[in-house]
């Protein structure tokens, strides 16, 4: 079903209306052909009543543009913002254009200048449209305002909060040949809705104070047994919230879901995805959180282990922003999420956005790049993915075709804005190559650690798909002079006095030297936001030279998103040849652990760092935990996991650092890292096991002298290669690996890989499901639970309870795996 847009509100809405409007669809075209960009609303452009020809009204500027695909047509809507001659009041239109999919121009349209129903009601604000599966209609719903700029109040009869609800259907005429065209019914009642939804012993008449318009577009779910529309309310107490209208049809069975978002999130759109409902919302903390559901509204989870509070609602992150884009769309056969948002940037004192799509499986997120020009400053968006009719010979049968279309604001002179329409589906295909490059890196990840191997399999039948759950970001070899590059495509790491290594990673030597993976730092969009609830950072690692200080040198470790950029905690290692882990300040009393098990020079390793804030930090050596929050807890110290969720409250994460932290001005520094992996998600000892290629502790070779490394130095846009150092391991090694924690001591040897160069833009597919984080429906077995909640679940929780969270959230136990219970 297509998504639709709507401008942030500065007011209340009082009441909800379906008005009616009219394409006149006997009018001469006044653009092009779908293909390209056009401007489909521009300033100072002219409308027909779709009541009355003879009033013809000038806009000075058009809003809270929305797209819907009816039989055929592509109808474009609009709020249309003029200025009243006789009283020289504000006043919104709603005014609408279509479009024939295939290939046809657009009509000039027409509008509703004023509601004809309630001359009181002069602002008609945010329509969100519904189309009805079994027939040509499509019905719109509004926020209707009063004269004034503050909502209007509750009169005694309920009169200006009630619904309303107008139709629109494809008429066919026949003359000569078929011909279809676009028509509001302009006899529909706008008061016309379900009883039981509004009837005088409704209880939904009860819930809130007052509607604030919709905001995207209503769907349908893929079995057709409801339909469910976004809306957004003010509660008794005055907070705005978002939820959706669930509808058995378009006329009856109407009502408000049980739950809603948090407090402060407006501007909802939602879509299907594995049998939930998810509900994107724009929130006053600056951020767009989104939420889930699997049981029809009844109860809202905040979806945090992917998509929750990536996008920033403005440079800053503060104030709720403009509506964007939320749809889904297939992709080389299976479903993926589009989100359209503006990237701002300050230009001479100024903020301005430039129009970005992205796309994502729910796991990684990937920015497709610029919708808009460079020189157009862009605000509301929508989407629109359909299945359109193509044009095709009169002796062909009916083709169809997936588009992919959006349309948004541009700012014009003073503040008012053009609304452009833009063909986007030559994008879909770019995208298809993105979906291939995740497949493969999943299947590389897979075989090197013997996924491929039919004993593996029989050890656990979804080997891949367990090494790749959750697998955010990989880096590998792909790398420049100044840039370590994710070969999932999401974000790069920064590198200071890294030169590639000759056996794969990067060798950092010296002061200063080290990467950085942002988090936080990244600024308005932030695709690792998970990493401030839950994560695991792996590397692979060895120490080329013994520190000669007594002070620890940081190999890997996190920093917070404040002023100091503050430590959290990371791994360092000693001139005792032990390893450390380091705790800013705030986070622990004793800010340094040492540990008896030792390291030694030229020996890889594999190390990892795992931190929930509900359960604490971990870290590993070779799958063995050499640290835990809840083995170092005492009486001063209880306390540290609130005093972790307080800091990532407070601050949020920074970025993490790998081989170095710049902040170290050490002139020792001198190790090798390779095969970075950053997770979603905690994983336990088993799983890091598996992880563990064969050769992970075994000797490495001498150090490669300096100028052999520089001739193996690579660009970020040249295919990747494997390091030549990973075996497929043997099912004796795998066995080591899995049965039990290896000892950094075990022996070990070592194979030549069997895999040969991958490309990151590889565009064969099938190689395996992307969706390898399961969706967004599996509770995970090693998760606990979100810091943004008051149903906090007690510690030590069975991960055998949460299992069984996802399907029936108990009382007790409300909290799903990454989510949090509304």
């Amino acid at each position: 079903m297509p998504s639709m847009s709507r401008r942030v509100f500065t007011s209340a809405v009082l009441l909800l209306l379906f008005v009616m409007m009219c394409c006149g669809s006997g009018a001469a075209p006044t653009e092009a052909s779908n293909s390209g960009k056009k401007i489909i609303f521009q300033v100072n452009e002219s409308f027909s009543d779709s009541w009355n020809e003879s009033l013809v009204q000038a806009f000075h500027s058009f809003r809270a543009p929305s797209l819907a695909y009816v039989s055929g047509f592509v109808v474009a809507t609009v709020e249309a913002h003029y200025t009243n001659s006789t009283d020289q009041k504000s006043c919104v239109s709603i005014a609408a254009k279509s479009m024939i999919s295939s290939g046809g121009t657009w009509t000039n349209g027409t509008a509703i200048v004023f509601d004809h129903y309630d001359v009181k009601i002069d602002r008609l604000l945010s329509p969100t449209t519904i189309a009805n599966g079994n027939s040509d209609d499509t019905n719109a719903l509004v926020g209707g305002y009063g004269t004034s700029t503050t909502p209007l109040t509750e009169l005694t009869d309920g009169k200006y909060w009630m619904p309303r609800m107008a139709e629109v259907m494809v008429r066919r005429y026949r003359d000569g040949e078929e011909e279809e065209r676009f028509e509001w019914k302009q006899f529909a009642d706008t008061s016309k809705l379900p009883y039981d939804f509004w009837g005088d012993n409704s209880a939904n008449r009860d819930r809130f104070k007052q509607f604030l318009g919709g905001g995207g577009a209503g769907i349908r779910m893929e079995d057709k047994s409801r339909y469910l529309l976004p809306i957004q309310a003010l509660t008794h107490d005055g907070k705005n919230v978002s939820l959706v209208i669930l509808a058995n049809g378009t006329y009856y069975g109407w009502e408000f879901s049980e739950d809603t978002s948090d407090e402060g999130c407006i501007q909802p759109a939602v879509l299907e995805w594995n049998d939930e409902i998810i509900m994107m919302t724009s929130c006053d903390d600056g951020s767009r959180r989104v939420y889930w559901s699997s049981a029809m509204g009844r109860w809202w989870y905040e979806e945090y282990d992917t998509l929750s509070r990536v996008w920033g609602n403005s440079l800053n992150r503060t104030g709720h922003g403009v509506q964007g884009g939320f749809v889904s769309a297939m992709i080389d056969g299976q479903k993926y999420i589009l989100v359209s948002r503006p990237v701002y940037a300050e230009k001479n004192g100024k903020e301005t956005g430039r129009l970005h799509l992205w796309l994502t499986d729910m796991q990684r997120i990937y920015d497709v790049g610029p919708i808009s020009a460079e020189n157009e400053n862009v605000a509301a968006s929508t989407l629109l993915y359909a299945t359109v009719e193509a044009q095709s010979l009169k002796k062909e049968g009916p083709k169809e075709e997936k588009k992919l279309y959006c349309s948004y604001e541009v700012a014009a002179e003073g503040d008012n804005y053009n609304i452009t329409f833009v063909d986007l589906t030559e994008k879909l295909e770019e995208m298809k190559k993105v979906v291939a490059a995740w497949k493969e890196k999943d299947a590389y990840i897979a075989r090197e650690h013997g996924c491929g191997n039919e004993w593996r399999n029989n050890w656990h039948r979804d080997c891949g798909e367990a090494l790749t759950k959750g697998l955010f970001g990989f880096l590998s070899n792909k790398s420049t002079d100044s840039t370590w590059a994710d070969e999932y495509l999401g974000v790069n790491a920064t590198v200071k006095k890294g030169m590639p290594a000759a056996d794969g990673g990067l060798t950092f030597e010296g002061s200063g030297a080290g990467a950085e993976w942002p988090v936080g730092k990244m600024g308005q969009n932030v695709p690792y936001y998970f990493a401030n609830y839950k994560f695991t950072l792996v590397a692979t690692v060895s120490i080329h030279k013994e520190p000669k200080g007594s002070s620890s040198i940081p190999l890997m470790g996190v920093r917070m998103n404040d002023a100091q950029g503050t430590l959290l905690f990371g791994l360092s290692y000693t001139h005792e040849k032990k390893w450390k882990v380091t705790f800013g300040e705030s986070l622990r009393n004793s800010s340094a652990y040492d540990y008896g098990v030792g390291w030694e020079t030229n020996k890889k390793y594999q190390v990892a760092l795992e931190m929930h804030h509900y359960d604490g930090v971990s870290v590993y050596v070779d799958g063995e935990e050499i640290y835990y929050t809840k083995d170092y807890e005492d009486g001063e110290d209880y306390n540290f996991t609130q005093k972790l969720r307080t800091l990532l409250r407070s601050h949020g994460i920074s970025h993490f650092y790998i081989g170095g932290d710049s902040t170290s001005n050490s002139d020792e520094i001198d190790v090798t890292v390779s095969n970075v992996l950053l997770y979603n998600r905690a994983l336990n000892e088993a799983k890091l096991n598996a992880l563990m290629k064969r050769n992970t502790v075994a000797a490495a070779a001498a150090k490669v002298p300096d100028q052999e490394v520089a001739a193996q130095t690579t660009n970020v846009s040249e295919p990747s290669r494997h390091p030549a150092n990973v075996p497929v391991a043997t099912p004796e090694a795998q066995q080591d690996a899995t049965s039990a924690p290896r000892s950094q001591h075990s022996p070990a040897q070592t194979s030549e890989s069997e895999s040969g160069p991958a490309e990151s833009k590889q565009t064969s597919s099938d190689i395996i499901d992307p969706f390898t984080s399961a969706g967004v429906g599996m509770a995970e077995e090693d998760s606990t639970w979100n810091v943004n909640t008051d149903d906090r679940a007690p510690h030590g929780t069975s991960p055998d309870v949460l299992e069984s969270v996802h399907d029936e959230p108990s009382t007790a136990n409300t909290l799903a795996s990454g989510r949090t219970r509304r």
